[in-house]
């Protein structure tokens, strides 16, 4: 009987001791109360060896941003101990009151904990310590949408920063740091204060009452009491915050803030900083009743750059024209894709569309510049037409337009008394193209090429963009070819001009030069007087050109010597 009752003894202290290891997983936060939006971290640790914990069930309430894992080893009175820490950072889904559940890592388990998630418009506006505020500010006056609004996040500090990191809130706008932190110091009631500021450019996706919600700040301030001590956890035993700042402080804390902030990564009292929100009223396009274009900018301006600077004008040949809008305060998909009809005398070629974007003291710099080949088909006076674009002044809250004014130039060639054959007059629009009407209001560059430093030289950064090749151009030449060699044998002139237009769409630049030149003497025997009128060999014009048939049919085959133009060409700054 006495060894019964020894060996039930023994087997119920074999339970206690089996059910004490399953619940043998310690578990911790750092905070018990997080903003929606910021994140905490959970600790796991175990005095013993044992499997990974398992966080899958972690994903019904929480997304988690990252794991580390440490071990430490304690020796005490000769007695060796060792435990093992897994830190989670974790960042919750929702607001609430959300139960981090029990994990699992082999046969240990920890105890469910619950965390508060309020809207970071609860939240105290500083946690964890004293004389640190944060304040975020933006431009007074109308904001528009789409409209580059300058906003400037202030640091005001009584005590060093260990680290720091500031986040950026995120919602229906685009926020776009600019230049570098500026550091200052003031003194306040007999204190001395270090001050930090940050530059953004604040840009509305929607029309309406917008809210910005807070900025927020972390980071460590030191601590008054001295390095952390692994015994002084407010939790009882050691601290593994504390563990958990020593390694981070050997692996570098990432996301902290450049200068001004030092990383000297000690161990230090945490800190949580926030802002007040921010409200406006976006403004939408004010003549969205008769314009569907919407372009609200600090300043906007039309150049054109002839290739040669001085060019002469005979007919028959091309001259390259360049055409650059560009625009204080936009990004280069806000600007227009503009239409180049064919004036009297000329005939108008769109040749290449690039886009740049400069970042400046005054704001973003966009531009769009448009390459056109111009062939004058006669000779005498020809007149290249206006050019305007319409945009939205945002500090008087004017419409206003850029207008690069019309511009007659002479060409060499024969002057017809009157035009016996005439090709009919088309555009050259590119993807999404838009048109504009003459307009009488100007701008003066004085000020606006006074923000770009030299002008065009600014802009030497260049991040250009190249429509896509189809994949199926090759099949389409040979269609256009044979619709040339049809018309060719018909001797049809209109039939083959429109074809030489679709195969000039399809080429490369080196194409396109023999197809403009069979498209200029077209052109001169459309305009020619009647007198002098020389029909055209089609079939002798078709084969000057330098794309082919391969013997074998269906595909064209391009010369030894011709090469695919570079892509994405590396930036010279």
């Amino acid at each position: 009987m006495k060894l019964l009752r020894t060996t039930v003894a023994v087997a119920a202290l074999c339970l206690s001791a089996s059910a004490s290891l399953a619940a043998g997983l310690s578990a911790q936060v750092n905070t018990g109360q997080v903003a929606q939006g910021d994140s905490f971290q959970l600790v796991l640790t175990a005095k013993q060896a044992t499997a990974a914990p398992d966080l899958s069930p972690l994903s019904q309430n929480f997304d988690v941003l990252g794991t580390s894992q440490s071990s430490q080893t304690q020796i005490i009175n000769g007695q060796r101990s060792q435990s093992v820490s897994w830190i989670v950072t974790l960042a919750p889904q929702s607001t609430g009151a959300l139960t981090i559940p029990a994990i699992h890592a082999g046969a240990l388990s920890s105890d469910p904990l619950q965390v508060q998630v309020l809207d970071a418009s609860q939240m105290p506006k500083l946690q964890g310590t004293t004389g640190i505020s944060l304040s975020a500010t933006i431009d007074q006056g109308d904001h528009y949408q789409f409209q580059e609004i300058p906003l400037t996040v202030r640091i005001e500090t009584a005590q060093p920063l260990q680290s720091a990191e500031l986040i950026a809130p995120t919602g229906d706008f685009e926020l776009t740091q600019t230049g570098q932190d500026r550091q200052s110091r003031i003194t306040r009631n007999g204190q001395p204060i270090t001050v930090i500021e940050r530059d953004y450019l604040l840009r509305p996706d929607t029309t309406g009452g917008l809210t910005i919600p807070a900025f927020t700040l972390k980071g460590t301030v030191p601590d008054g009491a001295g390095r952390r001590s692994a015994v002084s956890s407010p939790f009882g035993g050691r601290d593994p915050f504390a563990m958990m700042d020593q390694m981070m402080a050997r692996m570098g804390r990432p996301g902290g803030m450049t200068s001004p902030f030092g990383s000297m990564f000690q161990s230090g009292k945490p800190f949580v900083a926030r802002s007040d929100a921010l409200t406006l009223d976006v403004l939408a396009n004010p003549n969205a009743g008769t314009s569907d274009w919407f372009l609200p900018a600090k300043a906007v301006e039309l150049h054109e750059v002839w290739q040669p600077e001085t060019p002469s004008f005979r007919e028959g040949e091309a001259v390259t024209r360049k055409i650059s809008v560009l625009a204080l305060g936009a990004r280069p998909e806000q600007l227009p894709n503009l239409s180049f009809a064919d004036p009297d005398g000329a005939r108008i070629y769109m040749d290449t569309v690039d886009t740049d974007m400069v970042e400046t003291p005054e704001g973003t710099v966009a531009r769009r510049d448009f390459s056109l080949s111009v062939v004058p088909t006669r000779g005498g006076q020809v007149t290249l037409p206006e050019i305007a674009v319409d945009w939205l002044d945002t500090a008087s809250g004017e419409t206003k337009v850029a207008t690069l004014p019309a511009q007659t130039i002479s060409v060499e060639g024969t002057v017809p008394a009157a035009a016996t054959q005439s090709v009919a007059p088309r555009a050259v629009p590119t993807q999404s193209a838009q048109s504009y009407g003459p307009v009488s209001l100007g701008l003066s560059g004085l000020a606006f090429l006074a923000a770009f430093g030299t002008g065009l030289v600014l802009f030497r950064r260049r991040r250009r963009t190249s429509r896509p090749v189809d994949i199926n151009s090759r099949r389409d030449k040979a269609h256009v070819l044979k619709t040339l060699r049809n018309a060719a044998s018909a001797s049809d002139q209109s039939a083959f001009y429109q074809g030489l237009l679709e195969l000039r769409a399809l080429s490369d630049p080196q194409e396109r030069t023999q197809i403009d030149t069979a498209l200029a003497q077209l052109d001169r025997a459309a305009y020619a007087p009647e007198q002098s009128h020389v029909s055209t060999d089609l079939r002798k014009l078709l084969k000057t050109l330098s794309v082919r048939r391969s013997s074998k049919g269906g595909l064209f085959r391009r010369t030894s010597t011709d090469t695919l133009p570079a892509l994405y060409p590396r930036n010279v700054t």
